[in-house]
């Protein structure tokens, strides 16, 4: 007979009952015995009551280790869901599991469990901890489960990619769609094979191009899924932060990230990137010097002038702001207007004629400090003999600005 072992039974002890005959109280005083079973009401007997406490592990009772064994006969190794609820007192499979495979399996007597292990037993504390744990367990079990959402299936419309089959880690349409059309209809007899090696060369041949075919689709596989391009969302949320020209640089660098991987092609385009921005910030700087500004300060204030002239420009607003000004209306441009160079850099290398010079002329001191050591370096080079027609071709500048300073230099004899 199968009883709970939370319960007072009555076990026989006569050694004619080989199949350890045990009944419950109620049963054993009314007589009740089955006909085929050599148990007779007459036999020697024996009172057995639970075993509260742990026998193995402190966390587990004699009468829970007695039910896991008669659970695992029952139900079989292995099948730990229905062991745990043969045990009851909430306990679940991983427990099951995890407590046969340290006391049997990890047994140093093995396949007994260790019979000199030695647990403090407290009986009002291990009945305390017992309640709580039963405690905890009913309630997770009382608390509503969780929503359910539902299964997203793997098709082609259920991804942010389209076309693209999670489940299947394929692609609606692969990379040469069409490499399988070629071998689909080839058979290989072992009859027909005989004497014609030709043929069976050839169908070979066809399975080694479509192997080759099926490597370049899953290289192509492989650089999707190692550099995350599935996230497609994050990519285009990137994407938009990114300026035209960083677009463009970007689309053009993507042929190396199959030769890069992932976290050596971010590197790679970030340094480009850099790269890109400090250029374009020099290009920048090197504008406002040629303008004449001489601070940060007056940068933003440039731009912003700037892009409020190309939005003129672009609507078709004249001067003041109007829109039926002449098209042959044109500003008088200002050449003759000065600029501060009181900050500029170098202006201490000028006097004071050289530094009105630089004004008139819109120029900076360090661009006539250059101007004027490449024409007395020409000077010395030809001896003496510098004509303004060659100094204008020497300098490629602007003519007026160029016969301006020659004509300066002249005067002080510098160069003749």
């Amino acid at each position: 007979m199968a009883l709970s072992s939370k319960t007072v039974r009555v076990h026989c002890a006569d050694a004619a009952c080989a199949d350890d005959w045990d009944a419950c109280v109620t049963c054993f005083a009314s007589g009740q015995s089955k006909p085929e079973s050599p148990h007779k009401p007459w036999h020697a007997y024996r009172l057995i009551s639970p075993v509260e406490r742990p026998l193995f592990a402190p966390d587990w009772s004699g009468d829970e280790e007695l039910l896991l064994l008669q659970g695992s006969e029952k139900y079989g190794l292995g099948n730990w869901a229905d062991v745990a609820e043969h045990i009851g007192n909430r306990r679940t499979k991983e427990e099951c599991d995890a407590h046969y495979l340290e006391t049997y399996i990890k047994s140093p007597m093995y396949p007994l469990p260790d019979l000199n292990v030695q647990i403090e037993y407290d009986a009002e504390a291990f009945q305390a901890r017992k309640r709580r744990r039963i405690d905890a367990r009913a309630a997770i079990q009382k608390a509503p489960p969780p929503t359910k959402s539902k299964p997203i299936t793997s098709t082609p419309s259920c991804h942010e990619v389209q076309g693209y089959m999670p489940g299947r880690l394929e692609f609606e349409h692969e990379y040469e769609n069409e490499a399988e059309v070629s071998v689909k209809d080839l058979e290989f007899d072992q009859d027909l094979a005989e004497g014609n090696e030709d043929e069976v060369q050839l169908k070979l041949t066809m399975l080694d191009i479509y192997n080759s075919r099926l490597t370049r689709r899953a290289d192509r596989k492989r650089v999707i899924y190692e550099h995350n391009m599935l996230e497609y969302k994050r990519h285009q949320n990137i994407e938009k932060k990114r300026t035209k020209e960083e677009k463009d640089l970007v689309q053009r660098t993507k042929p190396f990230a199959r030769l890069l991987s992932i976290a050596d092609y971010e590197s790679f385009l970030e340094g480009l990137l850099n790269e890109h921005n400090l250029r374009k910030r020099i290009v920048e700087l090197q504008e406002w010097r040629r303008q004449g500004l001489t601070s940060m300060e007056q940068g933003p204030k440039y731009e912003k002038d700037k892009a409020h002239r190309l939005l003129m420009r672009s609507t078709g607003m004249g001067l003041h702001g109007s829109r039926y000004s002449r098209p042959e209306e044109k500003v008088k441009k200002h050449t003759g207007a000065h600029i501060g160079i009181a900050q500029a850099h170098d202006v201490q290398l000028l006097s004071r004629e050289e530094q009105s010079l630089c004004s008139n002329l819109r120029m900076l001191p360090k661009a006539y400090l250059v101007v004027k050591e490449t024409l007395i370096r020409e000077l010395w080079r030809t001896g003496g003999a510098l004509s303004k027609r060659n100094a204008r071709q020497l300098l490629k500048l602007d003519p007026a600005k160029t016969t301006k300073v020659f004509e300066y230099l002249a005067q002080f004899g510098l160069v003749t």
